[in-house]
Parts: structure tokens; C-alpha cells; sequence
């Protein structure tokens, strides 16, 4: 998987050396007189998609936004449509809200509620359908499935099937145009040229709210601080308008799981990423993860800690874990394709998204995930016992040198007396090692 990463990473960055030779090429059409520069040759050309940025089977922006909308006309007793903020370009940024069954009355327990994000990245065009295929489970099979109806009266689902409407609508323009686009970010305009040229944008996955490990900003791994970077983390947290959108709707509601979908790789991953240090909830998070693999009808994926992927800072899932206080997972949709790597077929659309005629296969196997991790909402954590977690993530920090000790050992104030009591009776060799660190009558010491 890293050999492909690096293969794909490499080859991104020559196209998009490419790209800024073909806009200087029309700033300055003699410099290519005498040789190929730009051209193709008839094995690197795809066939151009059809006029107006139509992309066959898959939905842009206003194709989701339009499907959204009929099904709250067809299903106006479970589903409301509306916008949570505006882009760049001032496209709203829609949400779907659903749920059924009698409102809680005041003083009773609210529903569980479940957030569910897409096309973070404009070319990631299947996290979109796996979003909007579960809007249309859930519409389309309340009150004929028994297991579907009592989900949807039971919990409250949020999904923002396209966070970035502006990057949609470039990809979607650039398929028309050329046949392939590279977009992944948003419509930042970077050097506030009046313009959008290619390389521009943030990384909207890179631009919820930093984390305290200043060695990982310094070293500029996991985010970049070059605008136009792919993963430009922009001039600091929730500094656009998408990023800003979701930080706001998380604030108004109490959400206990998440799950955000992007493309590719065939992966299920959970926090955090910025760090390889596990979180105190990484055995329920891994065991959620695990248990969401296995409903997986077709292709299981693979689960693991975000870190193990590559670094990431100014993820959406390590901001929604540490302040949104909730189980938050990233879906890789779809495995890809490995006679596109290198680019000798094909482009990069393709190799982020599965052929057309492959879309319901994917999401038939991402939307029974999302099911089930909806109906653990209510209570994520009951799928592993206080003791299981608390022995398993003493072993998980007892791996690391002494020389994080300090660290690890401030982690652990959290602990109630009687939790750190448990982790005491588990974990004596751990305690051991950090004895200095911790009071006689309970937990580390600041």
C-alpha cells in the first residue's frame, strides 16, 4: 500500500507540473514551438465527458442537491432539507436531516444523533454516492423494513453528502472540459489573483482544528503550509466556509458517531491521526471498526489507526474525537485500481472512483456499516467492557520509551479514582515505569 501511495503521490505531482506548463504554454504559446510539450500521445488520451459537466452515473453538486430534494417531497414526514452555510462561490452547503416516529417531549432523552459527511475532496466523486445511497436506504425502505423503520424512529440522522459544493462543480467542469480532473480542495482563491488557477485551495481535511503536537506542525508532516500544496491546511483552523459550516452543526447537537467517506484504498479508519499514540477509546474504536468490516457484504476492508495510513494534521475525525466528544470513522471507499497507477491508463478521476456501472456495488457494501454503527449510537462504548478497554489501552501505552512517559501520564487525569484504581490492578508493570508521575492516592500528577 505505501509503494502505490508513493507511486500515486509521484505521478499526481507530475501531472500537476503538467497542468502549470500547459497554463504557461497559453500565457506564452512560443515557448513549445519544436517539441511535443503538453501533447499526448493517443494511449494517454480518455474520451472527453459529455458536455455541461454530466458525468454518467455519478451525481455533482446540483445533482445531489436535486435528489435530496425530491426525496423530501416524496418522504416529507421523515426528511427536511436545508443549509447549514455557503461556499466561496455561494453555493449552499446542503444537510439532510432524518428521522421518524413522535418528537421527544421535553424532558425525555433525545434521539441519538448520527453524523454522516461526504466529498470532503472534490475528485472523491463515490464518497458522494455512498452518502446519498444512504439517504435513499433509509428514505425509501422506512415503514416496509422493519430493522430500517425502527432505526430511523430511534435515531436522528444528519448527512452532508457534499461538503465541498465548489470543488464539485470544478471537477464536474474540468471532466467537460478535458476528460480528467485533479481538484481536491476547495475554491480558495490563494493568491487573490481574481482567479482560480490549478494548485489552489485548502485541504478541507486539513483544516479543522490543530492539535497541541507542535513537533508534527514544525516538521510540516501530515499538512502542508505551501498554498498550493494538495494538502494546504489553509491560514489556520475553520478558516473556510465548509470546515467553519460543520464546526457550527456540531456545536447545536450532541453527536455520538460519525463517519466520513472518501476514496480509495478500501480502508476503515479511526483516530487519531496526527499521533501514534492511542487514545484511551481505541479499543472500542477499533472494535466499532472491526464490527463494521464484518457487516460488509462484498470486499471487507481494512482497519487501523489513521497514523498507520500516513500523518494527517487538521483532520475532520481528530477534531470531532477531541472536541466533538464522539466515535468518529473515515470510510476509504473502493480499493482502486492498479493498472492506473503511474498513469498508463486511464486518469485520475478513474483512479479514484470505480467505473460507473460499479456504483451500487460499493454502495450496497458501505451503507450496511453505516447501519449498524447507528444502532450502536446510543451507546458506542458498550461494545467492549470497562475493563477490556482499560487493560487494553494500558498495554497500548506501556509500548512506548520512557521518554513519553510524562506525556502519557498526563493523559490519563481523565480517569475517575475507581478507573484508575482498574488500571492499577491491570497495568501494574506500566505504573511502575511512570511512578514519579503519580499520586499515592489517585491518578498522575499534573
Amino acid at each position: 500500500m505505501e509503494t502505490e501511495r508513493r507511486e500515486q503521490h509521484d505521478w499526481e505531482e507530475r501531472q500537476y507540473e503538467l497542468e502549470k506548463k500547459e497554463e504557461r504554454d497559453r500565457k506564452n504559446p512560443l515557448a513549445s514551438i519544436g517539441n511535443l510539450g503538453a501533447y499526448r500521445n493517443y494511449g494517454q488520451m480518455k474520451e472527453p465527458a459529455a458536455p455541461n459537466g454530466n458525468l454518467g452515473a455519478y451525481h455533482n453538486y446540483e445533482q445531489v442537491v436535486d435528489e435530496l430534494k425530491k426525496k423530501e417531497k416524496e418522504h416529507p414526514d421523515i426528511i427536511s432539507v436545508s443549509s447549514i452555510g455557503e461556499t466561496l462561490e455561494g453555493r449552499p452547503i446542503e444537510m439532510v436531516r432524518i428521522t421518524g416516529g413522535p418528537e421527544k417531549k421535553k424532558g425525555r432523552q433525545k434521539k441519538p444523533e448520527v453524523l454522516i459527511l461526504g466529498q470532503t475532496h472534490a475528485r472523491e466523486y463515490i464518497s458522494a454516492e455512498v452518502a446519498l445511497g444512504l439517504v435513499n436506504t433509509l428514505a425509501d425502505k422506512y415503514g416496509k423494513d422493519d430493522e430500517i423503520t425502527k432505526l430511523v424512529d430511534e435515531r436522528d440522522f444528519y448527512v452532508v453528502p457534499v461538503v465541498n459544493p465548489d470543488g464539485s462543480m470544478r471537477v464536474a467542469q474540468e471532466m467537460a472540459t478535458r476528460g480528467d480532473s485533479r481538484w481536491r480542495k476547495n475554491a480558495r482563491d490563494s493568491n487573490r489573483d481574481g482567479r482560480l488557477d490549478a494548485g489552489e485551495g485548502v485541504d478541507l481535511n486539513r483544516n479543522f482544528g490543530y492539535p497541541l503536537y507542535r513537533r508534527i506542525m514544525k516538521k510540516n508532516a501530515g499538512a502542508s503550509t505551501n498554498p498550493l500544496a494538495e494538502d494546504y491546511r489553509g491560514t489556520k483552523p475553520f478558516s473556510e466556509p465548509e470546515t467553519a459550516a460543520i464546526r457550527d452543526l456540531v456545536k447545536k447537537h450532541d453527536f455520538s458517531v460519525s463517519i466520513s467517506y472518501h476514496s480509495y484504498s478500501g480502508l476503515i479508519l479511526y483516530p487519531l491521526g496526527d499521533t501514534k499514540r492511542p487514545t484511551k477509546d481505541a479499543p472500542v474504536l477499533r472494535k466499532l471498526a472491526e464490527n463494521m468490516r464484518d457487516v460488509q457484504p462484498h470486499e471487507k476492508y481494512k482497519v487501523q489507526q489513521s497514523y498507520e495510513l500516513y500523518p494527517t494534521v487538521g483532520g475532520s475525525d481528530e477534531w470531532l474525537y477531541r472536541k466533538g466528544n464522539m466515535m468518529p470513522f473515515t470510510f476509504e471507499v473502493y480499493k482502486g485500481r492498479s493498472d492506473l497507477l503511474g498513469g498508463a491508463a486511464g486518469g485520475i478521476f478513474d483512479r479514484f472512483n470505480p467505473p460507473e456501472e460499479e456504483i451500487q456495488h460499493h454502495v450496497e457494501n458501505n451503507v450496511p456499516s453505516a447501519l449498524y454503527l447507528a444502532s450502536v449510537a446510543d451507546n458506542p462504548r458498550q461494545v467492549v467492557s470497562t475493563r477490556e478497554r482499560l487493560t487494553t489501552y494500558a498495554k497500548d501505552l506501556a509500548r512506548y520509551e520512557d521518554g513519553v512517559m510524562k506525556d502519557d501520564a498526563s493523559r490519563l487525569k481523565k480517569y475517575s479514582g475507581r478507573e484508575w484504581k482498574e488500571l492499577r490492578d491491570h497495568a501494574s508493570g506500566y505504573v511502575a515505569r511512570i511512578k514519579g508521575k503519580i499520586h499515592h492516592g489517585g491518578g498522575p500528577k499534573g
